[in-house]
């Protein structure tokens, strides 16, 4: 037996547990026999066990082992982890000595299998899954369907995905019943094959052929237009829909006003929950409820608010749909545009409500998990939604101004287009400038290369600071030919226009005759006959213009430099308070290749300068985003490469923050054409330079590479400076800062916000208003007439 170490010994403990144990049986006889007369005999029996057990304990405390321990057992009893530590190892030496140990190992092992392994849980019963037959499906939807007079409108969107669209459909048709719909599948631009299968599928639904991919959010919003219900519902082409599904979620509705939207309960394929609603947590991280949980919980059958629903089953108002907007295409091309209208309708007052009652299996994933990049796109969005968001949300829309034509229907009509995507840039603000100031005197129409919607069109409208209410849009250009126009303009990047011209006169902006295949560039030859004058933005871009023309054996039309519009009020330089760091701004959309803006350049240049100067300064980068993959991971690299700097990115900013943001420029950095071989590549540089000039004329001092349209804009030392390289930018930078406060420095920001006065809007619309009229008063002979210098070309 191991010696007695301090009153922690088991044999000690339990003999002072006997000794308390017969002191109160002792206790409790004297009382008994008090009352109870209890036999003497067995009150003395029970006073020599209690003697026998105190002459032990006694002997233990007056023993030679229990004194030597007491030094030991002071140290334990201060120090609880060690007396454990103390235990288990005389435990463990006991165990060994007794040869417990293998034993007791083996129960261990026994223990830990059972835990490794604990009961499993019922299973997951699996999704439901549409088995009514096609033909009886579409029985059932003829009593339901309704194209005259729906309740609801459900825009399923397909891109290549025919077959998937089809299940959707069938479950559509066999499971929504008490309410009059219709279907409208928009399709994305898929493949030819695709298409024919989709034609193909028997049943009712209207189909509607973009003819590109618009992505998601676009897509949506064309056919948000043309649908005619009340409702709209947007629903995956990956989902399959159960019975109830679209009763439930208006009944939702009907009891939540003021409701903005209702989202279904999601679930995975193989049963699982996939989203009951969800949050949105400060970072702008979507949590979804219950994700991969059990469907059947209590917890997630309660109908409830939410922060939003996905898209991928949505119920909307179409009036407050169009009302706000659509989907915004700043979150091209997906995730995140529907967590943003959800806000949008919870900032307009309005709930986001889930509905357990209406189930819907969703596959997840099957078209964005094809996108290259994808996950640098959703990170790229979720910093845009956190920055608008953080800043209190975009502005409350205003009433949407309804397209309405000219006053007078019978004048002469221009019909605009450009082939190119119709985002925030300086060819777009260019083109539709012309709409804008042309429809004060024309019928005006703007007809891109493939259908927009017209919410997309007032949001870039709006972007732009311009109002284009008075001027029409068309679904496509094939629709152009059928509008009728006097005057054709047309707006392309190679020597050859975009399209034939269409109307009686034309006009080609040709914004820089960029490299083209064999086969566009002979074309240019054809083309350019039908069209009677060319416009560029430079003379520059005209000299370039003039050379790819004779390149490709073609006699052009005269060609007129109409520079474009400078939309601000000349200010000049604004105070900067004491101690504001100087601000260093750039505008200019996020693209790779082309005339790509540089601004991986610029922020290799901002390095250099950062630290090297006597006061704070910060480098801003504001320009608009391309949902093409590798745009947006162009994008990632600049941020990669502003890693540690105080540079700040502004995305896809309306208007409203353009103008707060450009009288905040100390300095502006123009990178276009940094790097590239300028004999080579003459494309690659600027062709004019509309920021620029913007920035010039809200003060701020301008600097821009030597080559191209800036050098027309810029009188190096007197307007602005230009440079040949980044080490050129930061070393004339640092000077410009070093010096800030000098008349020199301020001098030229002077003079160059006076310079851009040429480059007014009204100077602008006078130009294009009078060059129109010159077109309508040609007569034939006018039609022939060329430039001299070209009348023996090819």
């Amino acid at each position: 037996m191991p010696p007695a170490s301090g009153r922690d010994d088991p044999r000690l403990s339990q003999l002072e547990a006997e000794v308390a144990m017969l002191r109160a049986q002792c206790a409790a006889q004297d009382h008994a026999l008090a009352a109870m007369r209890a036999s003497t005999a067995e009150i003395e029996a029970l006073r020599a066990r209690t003697a026998d057990a105190e002459l032990r304990l006694n002997a233990i405390l007056q023993s030679t082992t229990w004194r030597a321990t007491e030094r030991v057992r002071q140290v334990l009893e201060a120090n609880p982890a060690l007396r454990r530590l103390a235990r288990r190892t005389v435990k463990l030496a006991w165990w060994t000595v007794t040869l417990q140990l293998p034993r007791r190992y083996a129960e261990w092992r026994q223990a830990a299998g059972r835990l490794a392994q604990p009961a499993a849980p019922p299973p997951i019963p699996p999704a439901p899954r549409n088995m009514v037959a096609p033909a009886e499906a579409r029985a059932t939807a003829s009593r339901w369907y309704d194209e005259a007079a729906p309740k609801v409108s459900i825009i399923v969107l397909n891109h290549n995905g025919a077959a998937l669209t089809r299940a959707c459909l069938e479950s559509i048709w066999a499971h929504t019943t008490g309410v009059r719909y219709e279907i409208i599948v928009a399709d994305n631009g898929s493949s030819a094959a695709d298409r024919a299968a989709l034609a193909a599928i028997e049943g009712p639904r209207r189909l509607v052929q973009i003819g590109v991919n618009r992505q998601f959010g676009e897509g949506n919003s064309i056919a948000a237009e043309r649908a005619t219900g009340e409702f709209l519902v947007f629903l995956n082409n990956d989902t399959e829909v159960t019975e109830g599904w679209l009763a439930a979620m208006l009944d939702t509705y009907a009891r939540h006003e003021p409701c903005g939207a209702v989202g279904a309960r999601l679930l995975f394929a193989d049963g699982r929950l996939q989203e009951a609603g969800a949050i949105v947590l400060p970072d702008g991280v979507v949590r979804q409820t219950g994700r991969g949980e059990r469907p059947g919980q209590p917890c997630h059958g309660t109908e409830r608010a939410v922060h939003y629903v996905s898209a991928c089953c949505m119920l909307i108002r179409r009036q407050d749909f169009l009302d706000l907007g659509g989907f915004d295409h700043v979150f091209e091309p997906a995730y995140y545009e529907d967590t943003d209208l959800c806000f949008r309708l919870r900032a307009a007052g309005r709930s986001i409500v889930y509905c357990p009652a209406a189930t819907v299996v969703h596959h997840g994933g099957v078209s964005q998990g094809q996108v290259p990049g994808i996950q640098a796109i959703i990170e790229g969005n979720r910093q845009k939604f956190v920055a608008r968001w953080r800043a209190g949300g975009p502005p409350a829309p205003g009433p949407r101004k309804a397209p309405r034509p000219a006053v007078d229907g019978n004048r002469p009509r221009v019909l605009l287009h450009s082939p190119y995507p119709l985002i925030v840039g300086g060819g777009e603000r260019y083109l539709l400038t012309i709409a804008e100031r042309l429809s004060r005197r024309f019928r005006v129409c703007f007809v891109p290369g493939a259908a927009y919607s017209r919410l997309r069109f007032d949001a870039v409208a709006e972007a732009l600071g311009l109002d284009l209410s008075a001027v029409e849009l068309l679904e496509g250009i094939t629709t152009a030919a059928g509008y009728g126009a006097d005057v054709f303009i047309a707006m392309g990047n190679v020597i050859a226009p975009p399209w034939e011209n269409v109307a009686a006169r034309g006009v080609f902006i040709c914004q820089f005759p960029f490299p083209a295949d064999q086969a566009t560039t002979a074309s240019a030859r054809h083309l350019l006959r039908r069209y009677d004058r060319i416009v560029a933005y430079s003379d520059f871009a005209r000299r370039h213009v003039r050379a790819a023309a004779r390149a490709a054996g073609a006699i052009p039309p005269p060609i007129e430099v109409i520079s474009p519009p400078v939309p601000a009020v000349v200010r000049g330089p604004a105070p900067r308070p004491p101690g504001a760091p100087l601000r260093i701004l750039n505008v200019g959309r996020f693209f790779t290749g082309g005339h790509c803006k540089r601004q991986d350049e610029l922020i290799r240049a901002f390095r250099l300068v950062h630290g090297r100067v006597g006061r704070a300064v910060e480098l801003h980068l504001v320009g608009a985003t391309h949902g093409e993959a590798e745009h947006q991971a162009y994008l990632a690299r600049c941020r990669e490469l502003a890693s540690g700097l105080p540079v700040f990115f502004h995305l896809d900013v309306p208007n409203d923050e353009m103008e707060r943001l450009l009288p905040t420029a100390d300095l502006y950095w123009h990178g276009t054409g940094i790097g590239v071989d300028r004999i080579a590549e003459p494309w690659a540089l600027e062709h004019f330079g509309i920021a620029i000039a913007e920035a010039m004329a809200r003060g701020a001092l301008a600097f821009a590479l030597d080559a191209g349209g800036p050098a027309e804009i810029i009188e190096d030392g007197v307007t602005g400076c230009l440079f040949r390289d980044v080490e050129e930018l930061a070393a004339r930078s640092l000077a410009a800062i070093s010096d800030w406060d000098s008349e020199a420095v301020q001098g030229i920001r002077r003079r160059g916000a006076a310079s851009v006065e040429r480059f007014a809007p009204d100077v602008f619309g006078a130009a294009w208003i009078g060059l129109v009229d010159a077109l309508l008063t040609l007569d034939a002979r006018d039609t022939a007439l060329r430039e001299p210098e070209m009348a023996t070309a090819g």
